[in-house]
């Protein structure tokens, strides 16, 4: 909600600066300016001004330019808005705007306001007898800073997958950039009607994430020496820009013209990759009593294009702009190698003025020397996948009920060279794609016998179905020696699944996609086909016990333990918690009603057969 502020009033003949209103930005002000003021006479905005006199103060949240909306319709005579940094007639009062009766429009401010700094905003009638108000605010800078930003891990020659890297929030609105480029050299040459390679421009890698949208080519200080003509000057162009005979000036006579600008034309498609621009130039008729018949000074390429927000620099202050957009993978871009272990911080931001109050937030993409193998495993749990996003749900994390400890050692499961991994906060404080949705699983299995489990470790399943390290980017990593094996991957209360085949794994981490049908599972039916605008294939819910069957009935079935949970004579009941008993994830476990945990059990096993068994398809 817009506030609006009413000034507050001066009694007649009162200092304006005992009354001062302070006012905040985006919100409404109406100033009314009859009355009088015990101001006598000042010089504003080149007119003495003899009329009421109001002031408010102005705190800006963050440095920058700040604009104003005026509506004066109301005003009957001229009236000026001006500021300065103390409030006294004898201050130092920087004009803005005169606004005359009837204005309404948007103006924006002469200078920089400083974030902290107290400004008073005066306005003041040309005269005593104006009547009327004027309604106005002072706009709200963009946001400096996205706030916060989240840092990767990989492996030495590992890859990012798609869709990760690091990460920050989106500032809004795609941002509209122009990059210039000259041409090399100057006073290019036309000397006969051959066409001649006199330039080669470079046009490097846009920012990742540019789409160009248009340019211009410019070409500065063009001459014919007499006698020949203007007109007879041609160029053509090949590479990124596709052009020939191109007469830059039509006079049929010697001379100069100052500049010539064509409009590029789409299609744009790859040109953020860069690439080279070649400028051929030649003669319509080659004068031999001259030589060169004619030059061209400079020529200058600019191109325009759009870039999502934040704006990723490599540097904290100043810096190139290599990249835009909430995910910025450095690796798959070149603009990091993975060859050696190491470091390098990226800084996020908001705008390109260097004006921002705020720093740039930070963060690293981290090339660890990894002992062992690595996999990168991407799984979805049927109980909190949602096909309308193609996401999972995290509110286990967002409630605040996941543990910070592996839960699988207290359900009984026995790790092999693994266990007992821990999750820092800050981890678990991670939004958007890369939240956490819960603990799983990891194991490697012999690829001749899978019976047997060669490694396993718990890990964190984010929203998008990647499972990564505790430190929440990482591969999982497993000591032991490189080779081909079968990757399974278990969850407290879904039935887990294994790679039919085996997977070749390195210390570059091997992809191992559970989600999608291109990766073959052991045994029948391993995984649930979810249908909708997302459909995936995910783990089966519902095995409450964690004993690798979900049964409806009978002895040792998964629907009893939910309605203990909620109470035998209170099954209408809701416990919140983190419980195996909690077959969506939601947080909540729930006997009855909307989303409860009993239903997805009879659905798995078949609501006209509740007597069967689902049985987990794992060797």
């Amino acid at each position: 909600m817009v506030a609006t502020l009413l000034a507050a009033s001066a009694a007649i003949g009162q200092d304006p600066c005992s009354t001062v209103s302070s006012l905040a930005c985006g919100n409404s002000a109406i100033t009314t300016l009859s009355g009088t003021t015990s101001w006598t006479s000042q010089s504003l905005c080149g007119f003495a001004r003899t009329g009421q006199a109001r002031i408010y103060s102005f705190v800006p949240s963050a440095t920058g330019t700040y604009s104003m909306t005026i509506s004066a319709n109301s005003l009957s005579d001229y009236a000026a808005f001006s500021w300065a940094t103390s409030c006294a007639q004898g201050a130092t009062w920087t004009c803005e705007f005169d606004v005359e009766p009837g204005l309404t429009g948007t103006g924006t401010m002469s200078g920089t306001w400083t974030v902290g700094t107290t400004y008073y905003l005066l306005w003041r009638g040309e005269t005593t007898g104006i009547t009327g108000s004027v309604s106005w605010s002072i706009g709200c800078l963009a946001p400096c800073s996205p706030g916060s930003a989240n840092g990767y891990a990989l492996c030495t020659n590992g890859t990012v997958p798609p869709g990760d890297g690091l990460t920050a929030p989106s500032c809004g609105a795609d941002m509209e950039l122009v990059s210039t480029f000259v041409f090399p050299g100057s006073n290019y040459p036309s000397t006969s009607t051959t066409p001649t390679l006199v330039s080669t421009l470079t046009v490097p890698q846009l920012p990742v994430g540019a789409v160009v949208t248009g340019g211009t080519i410019n070409f500065y200080g063009i001459t014919a020496t007499s006698p020949s003509w203007l007109a007879e000057i041609i160029v053509d162009l090949h590479g990124l820009v596709e052009a020939t005979g191109v007469q830059l000036d039509a006079t049929e006579g010697p001379g100069t013209v100052a500049s010539v600008s064509g409009e590029l034309t789409p299609p744009f498609e790859g040109w953020n990759a860069g690439g080279t621009v070649e400028l051929w130039a030649y003669e319509l008729y080659d004068d031999p009593e001259v030589s060169p018949d004619g030059t061209i000074g400079n020529v200058v390429l600019q191109l325009e294009f759009t870039l999502p927000t934040p704006l990723w620099f490599d540097a904290p202050t100043g810096g190139n702009l290599v990249a835009g957009g909430t995910v910025f993978d450095p690796v798959s871009t070149g603009i990091v190698s993975t060859a050696s272990a190491g470091t390098t911080t990226f800084y996020a931001a908001c705008n390109l003025s260097g004006q921002c109050s705020e720093p740039r937030a930070s963060a690293t993409i981290t090339v660890n020397t990894c002992s062992g193998i690595a996999v990168s495993p991407k799984v979805f749990l049927e109980g909190s996948y949602n096909p309308a996003t193609g996401l999972m749900g995290d509110a286990l994390r967002s409630g605040g009920l996941l543990p910070t400890t592996e839960p699988y050692t207290g359900l009984g499961y026995t790790h092999v060279s693994g266990g007992g991994e821990t999750v820092a906060p800050a981890v678990l404080a991670i939004s958007g794609n890369n939240a956490v949705v819960d603990w799983v699983i990891v194991e490697l299995r012999d690829n001749a016998v899978p019976t047997t489990i060669v490694a396993s470790r718990s890990a964190l399943l984010q929203r998008d179905g990647d499972i990564v390290a505790v430190d929440g980017s990482s591969p999982v990593t497993f000591t032991a020696s490189a080779g081909t094996y079968r990757v399974a991957v278990r969850h407290r209360n879904h039935l887990g699944a294994m790679t039919l085949n085996g997977v070749a794994l390195s210390t570059s981490p091997a992809t191992v996609d559970l989600t999608s049908a291109a990766t073959g599972t052991y045994g029948t039916n391993a995984r649930k086909s979810i249908t909708g605008t997302f459909p995936a294939l995910a783990l089966w819910a519902g095995d409450v016990t964690f004993n690798g069957q979900v049964k409806y009935t009978g002895g040792g079935n998964d629907r009893d333990p939910i309605l203990t949970t909620v109470g035998s004579t209170t099954p209408n009941n809701t416990v919140t918690m983190y419980s195996t008993r909690d077959v969506n994830l939601n947080g909540q476990v729930k006997y009855t009603g909307g989303a409860n945990d009993r239903d997805p059990i009879l659905i798995n096993v078949g609501s006209t057969t509740p007597n069967a068994t689902r049985t987990q398809q794992l060797p």
